[in-house]
């Protein structure tokens, strides 16, 4: 028997009376649960079913003859905070999911890795019902990114180091980060897509404050919150090669289209 703290990360059927369940582990990183006979009503030893981001500390059992570890109890320690009312939160932790199981799934992290990203989204979790759904998906994507080692640099152009860019900033991986107008400029690539310094601000900003103060960071206007989210997810491509599926949803959400 292995105990985990976990957070929930997704939740599907694994046959008529079992869940299967990804999870994101503090001691072991990604991990594929099954939940056998979770979906029987007269014989769910389980309890009620983890939803998608609880957070809850689970009872695994490893048979030699099983592909997935089994789930034999799990006490739920903090419920997603009504994520799935509001598609904007619950988009934005989507998109958490979208990165890291480009990152780990059927990769082991270690265990200082696993460490960091189950405090990065028991963190925001927590915060979650104070805070912007924009903000809270950008605070997740660069904290994820800084600890895979691929998140852009943001104190000055990555080219020349100059720490203004008077026509904006773009974000380039070919060059790690920020590139000013100038360095654009002299190696010809003029019609790269361009961000302001207040955008990076609101990068840097949800990178780096503690999640229990991200209330106050206000999203940018309703263009310039697409521009920087179309940023991230050419980022993520970049870096990553995926282009995370709730980032769009997310930017369709703003416009207020239907989930």
């Amino acid at each position: 028997m292995e105990r985990h703290p976990v957070i929930v990360l997704a939740r599907g059927l694994f046959s008529k009376t079992s869940l299967s369940l990804a999870v994101w582990s503090r001691r072991s990183g990604w991990m594929d649960v099954t939940a056998k006979g979770m979906l029987r009503p007269r014989n769910n030893r389980l309890g009620d079913m983890p939803d998608e981001f609880d957070v809850s500390e689970m009872t695994l059992y490893r048979r030699p003859d099983s592909l997935y570890p089994i789930l034999v109890e799990h006490n739920l320690e903090a419920p997603a905070p009504a994520l799935r009312s509001d598609w904007l939160k619950y988009a934005a932790f989507s998109s958490m999911r979208d990165v890291l199981s480009a990152v780990w799934k059927g990769y082991p992290a270690d265990e200082d890795d696993a460490w960091k990203i189950y405090g990065i989204l028991a963190g925001l979790q927590a915060s979650a019902p104070r805070v912007n759904g924009l903000i809270l998906c950008v605070a997740g994507i660069m904290r994820i990114l800084a600890v895979t080692g691929v998140a852009p640099l943001l104190d000055g152009c990555a080219s020349c180091g100059a720490d203004s860019s008077p026509g904006g900033w773009a974000v380039s991986w070919l060059d790690g980060g920020l590139v000013c107008t100038a360095c654009l400029r002299r190696n010809g690539r003029q019609r790269e897509a361009l961000i302001d310094r207040g955008l990076v601000e609101v990068l840097i900003r949800a990178a780096g404050i503690p999640a229990d103060n991200l209330a106050p960071l206000k999203p940018p206007s309703l263009d310039r919150s697409i521009r920087l989210l179309a940023v991230l997810r050419r980022w993520c491509e970049s870096a990553l090669d995926i282009s995370p599926v709730s980032l769009p949803r997310l930017a369709a959400a703003l416009q207020g289209a239907a989930p």
